[in-house]
Formats: C-alpha cells, sequence, structure tokens
C-alpha cells in the first residue's frame, strides 16, 4: 500500500509546479460533488468455468446487475496558460453502486477469491460457500487527474468547454449478500463476514484512468460561477463493477486472472471560484477613491506597495 501511496503523491508533486506556473496568470479553484455509474467492461467477456456455464444452460439466462451511481465529492485547482487553455490538478472521491437479485455464478467463486466462508467449531472445518443469492456492490474510486480544458467561448456568463483527462485512480471494492439471513441458515456454524469478494485482503487497486468530457461556467459574479460535466472514462481494472474476472482454460483445467477497461460515466455539480491576474482575494487592488479618481498606480518593484500619482 506504501508503493501505491507513492505513485500517487509522484504523480501529484510531478503536476504541481506546471500548475503553479500557469496560475500566474490566472488561477481557479472548484469544490464539486459528483455521481458516477459503471457502465461496462467492453473487453470483459469471460471464458466460462464449465460449473458456470452449466448452471447458466439449466436456470438462466441471468440478468446484469442494475449500476447506480453514488454521491461523491471532488476538489481542483487549475491555471490558464492561455485565454482559452487551462490545465488542472484534481483530486476526487467516486463511488459506484450495484445489485442483482439473480445473479446466477461467477468464475472467481471457483477461485481463491471467494471469501464467503463459514466454520464449523466442533470440528474446526472451514467452507467456502458458492451462492446465487443477490448481491450487491459498492466501488470506491480515490483519484488524482490532470485536467486539460478548452474554453471557445471567453466572454459572456455563460461559457462552455471541452476537458480531457489522464491520471490514476486507486480502486476498491466490495461484493457482498444482499440478504445475509438467507446465507446464514445454520445455527450450528460461525459465520464470516457475508462478503464475496473484497480488495480490503490486498488493499486498494492503482488504474490507470483516461476521460473526456463536456462541461460549463455560469458567472455569477466576477468571482464566482456555477460548474457542471459530464465526463467519460476509461480505468484500467476489472474490479469496478465488483468482481474479478477470470477465463477458463480448458487446456489446463484452471481459471486465468486477467484486467480489462472499464467504462464510467460522470456527473459533476459545484463552484468555481477565479483569482484576478494580481490574486486578490476579494476583487481588492484596483480601488479609486470617493471622488473617482482611479487611484495610486502599482511598483512592478513593490507588488504590495502603491506609488502616490506623479511618482
Amino acid at each position: 500500500m506504501n508503493n501505491r501511496l507513492l505513485i500517487v503523491l509522484l504523480i501529484t508533486a510531478a503536476l504541481i509546479p506546471p500548475i503553479l506556473v500557469a496560475g500566474q496568470g490566472s488561477l481557479k479553484f472548484r469544490f464539486s460533488g459528483n455521481s458516477t455509474r459503471f457502465m461496462k467492461e467492453p473487453q470483459g467477456l469471460e471464458i466460462l468455468h464449465p460449473q458456470v456455464d452449466s448452471v447458466n444452460i439449466l436456470f438462466g439466462p441471468f440478468p446484469g446487475f442494475t449500476h447506480r451511481g453514488g454521491l461523491g465529492f471532488e476538489a481542483e485547482v487549475y491555471g490558464a496558460l492561455s485565454e482559452k487553455f487551462y490545465i488542472g490538478l484534481e483530486i476526487g472521491n467516486n463511488l459506484l453502486t450495484g445489485e442483482n437479485d439473480d445473479p446466477g455464478l461467477f468464475n472467481f467463486q471457483f477461485t481463491d477469491s471467494l471469501q464467503l466462508t463459514s466454520t464449523d467449531p466442533l470440528t474446526d472445518t472451514l467452507y467456502i460457500h458458492r451462492t446465487i443469492d443477490p448481491l450487491k456492490y459498492k466501488t470506491t474510486l480515490l483519484s488524482v487527474m490532470a485536467n486539460f480544458r478548452f474554453y471557445p467561448l471567453t466572454e459572456g456568463m455563460f461559457r462552455p468547454f471541452i476537458k480531457a483527462s489522464a491520471g490514476l485512480s486507486l480502486v476498491s471494492t466490495e461484493l457482498s449478500l444482499k440478504n445475509p439471513s438467507l446465507w446464514m441458515t445454520d445455527t450450528t456454524r460461525i459465520y464470516g463476514a457475508p462478503v464475496l469478494f473484497s480488495t480490503d485482503r490486498g488493499g486498494m487497486v492503482p488504474a490507470i484512468t483516461l476521460g473526456g468530457g463536456l462541461g460549463f461556467e455560469l458567472q455569477l459574479t466576477d468571482k464566482i460561477a456555477l460548474y457542471a460535466d459530464i465526463s467519460y472514462k476509461m480505468v484500467k481494472s476489472d474490479l469496478l463493477d465488483g468482481r474479478p474476472n477470470f477465463n477458463y482454460n480448458s487446456e489446463t483445467g484452471t481459471l486465468e486472472r486477467f484486467n480489462t477497461w472499464s467504462t464510467t460515466s460522470k456527473v459533476s455539480f459545484g463552484i468555481a471560484y477565479t483569482l484576478n491576474d494580481n490574486f486578490w482575494l476579494f476583487g481588492g487592488g484596483r480601488g479609486g477613491s470617493k471622488k473617482g479618481d482611479t487611484g495610486g498606480r502599482t511598483s512592478p518593484h513593490l507588488p504590495f506597495y502603491e506609488l502616490k500619482p506623479g511618482n
């Protein structure tokens, strides 16, 4: 886990200097809520284990999971490279959920990744349970992203933009029983957690993340704007839907783990705050006198002091 955090810190450290340089012209801060939903694994189709295939033939077809977006949060600082181009550093937390009342069996249930167990205390025997009971999953993405924005319109209240993103996500997930009481039927057993798979065993998993989207800023004042965007992301992880992917190898009779890209959709909504070129927090720095004078000019050598008119 320390190595994974180191990766995040290195990426963050690499991105901060160009953002600060860009911020010498103009700087914005954004705070947003978000809702992220799993879409699909374009290359995630598994070669099924014979027992999984038999269950599908006898009792299927089984419906897929119903995927939903949970409420997450993100914060970003972004600076101007030019009037129309901005670069930003975003740190976000995204929550993805889903459930299935008739899931069938999955390949991973025939591997040591299956964590659903109970114990007979009299014989000290450990039982591993394969189940077709209703399931639910909860996945969290902790992401550090570099965002690049292009604003075709820079004047007026409504300022649309196109966004491209690249970065790293730390993925954690848990696939569990919706109704554990349906499983815990033997009073002589000691049951473990009603969890089929969880990254808690090995820790959060790093995944390359790429994306793009569209959005807008609606200027309420010179400094404050309403912010919204919708984005499409690709995450190099097979865990976003709550379970790992395995292919059945008919030659060896074993299941082999494989990773794949997962796609998500995300909607963000929040507030953006703009600092002026001289970084005055509340609009100061250009004030005049009560009589309408323009006030003193600023010394280029002493940026925090003003020279009297005529100097």
